[in-house]
């Protein structure tokens, strides 16, 4: 029995009185290591836990309650097997367990609700001490969600030993400054040939007013050898913005049924070097001005060739 200010009743053993249950003693307080005004270190006991009561300042009238301790029929749950191993563990398997064995540190914390969900870091084990990974795992049978209100940055490039800055992001900022400076190139070389130019103050604005240092709530993920992203079903990129694709080498699409592209305003399609082919290896191919124009412009020779068939202007 607990009551509103945390106390206890004990059972004393020298005494063969038949109180009835919850009466056996005036309420007892707990001693613990750590307590104060609404605050402290409070682990529940449970009905039936062996106690070991101390009297302050040798009062027999002022008991308290100095240890708990494990007996035959609630054995401990740290022994010789697993001594390495510091464990605060509940009733009902909340768990924190940090192990101090050389070489194979780790930390775990864990519930039991949902399944099982556990925060783990370090050297990581199975059920039977069997290395499973290293590094850090948090997972979970539910629902997860990361949230950072004020922006979230998540890298797989190295800072080691914990050195350096919270929001370290340079080499992640220096690939986006890099994209930046490859599509600026060649927009300007696809305004001199009167193609439509990218929108480069939407870029520039994004990478500085808001990536970095995290100055608006943003998510920001850097990988120095790649990222990939797959789906069992469907993928959605979607912005509200813009939408901002760059590569210093090759970008190749491949869609096994149908590719759709909707543009609202204008389609500008550039290219500095070695043309533009578009190939049907079956069925039509249809070119339509439906409400105005259509140009063909070369500098050399125009060829309309049909292999089998006529062609009709």
């Amino acid at each position: 029995h607990i009551d509103r200010d945390g106390r206890y009743r004990v059972s004393m053993l020298f005494d063969r009185a038949g109180w009835e249950s919850g009466h056996e003693s005036l309420w007892v307080r707990q001693s613990r290591p750590f307590a104060g005004d609404t605050y402290g270190l409070h682990l529940p006991l449970l009905a039936g836990t062996e106690v070991a009561i101390g009297f302050e300042h040798g009062n027999p009238d002022r008991p308290y309650i100095a240890g708990v301790l494990h007996d035959s029929s609630r054995a401990d749950h740290v022994t010789i097997r697993n001594y390495r191993r510091n464990v605060l563990r509940t009733p009902s398997n909340n768990k924190l367990r940090l192990d101090d064995t050389r070489g194979q540190e780790h930390i775990k914390l864990s519930t039991e609700y949902g399944g099982k969900s556990q925060l783990n870091l370090g050297h990581l084990v199975d059920g039977e001490r069997q290395p499973r990974g290293e590094g850090f795992e948090l997972r979970t049978d539910s629902w997860g969600a990361i949230r950072a209100r004020k922006g979230l940055f998540i890298s797989a490039d190295g800072q080691a030993a914990a050195q350096g800055q919270q929001k370290d992001m340079q080499a992640a900022l220096g690939n986006l400054n890099q994209a930046r400076e490859q599509m600026a190139e060649i927009s300007g070389d696809a305004q001199k040939a009167t193609a439509n130019p990218a929108d480069l103050r939407a870029q520039i604005a994004l990478l500085e007013q808001q990536l970095q240092e995290l100055k608006k709530s943003v998510l920001l993920l850097s990988a120095p050898d790649g990222v990939a992203l797959t789906s069992g079903g469907h993928l959605q990129l979607s912005a509200t913005q813009n939408l901002v694709a760059t590569a210093g080498n090759n970008a190749d699409v491949s869609v096994m049924k149908n590719l759709f592209i909707g543009v609202g305003n204008a389609l500008s399609v550039f290219v500095r070097r070695l043309g533009i082919r578009l190939i049907a290896n079956q069925g039509p191919v249809q070119l339509q001005a439906q409400n105005d124009l259509m140009e063909l412009l070369a500098r050399r020779e125009i060829s309309i060739v049909s292999t089998e068939d006529e062609i009709k202007i």
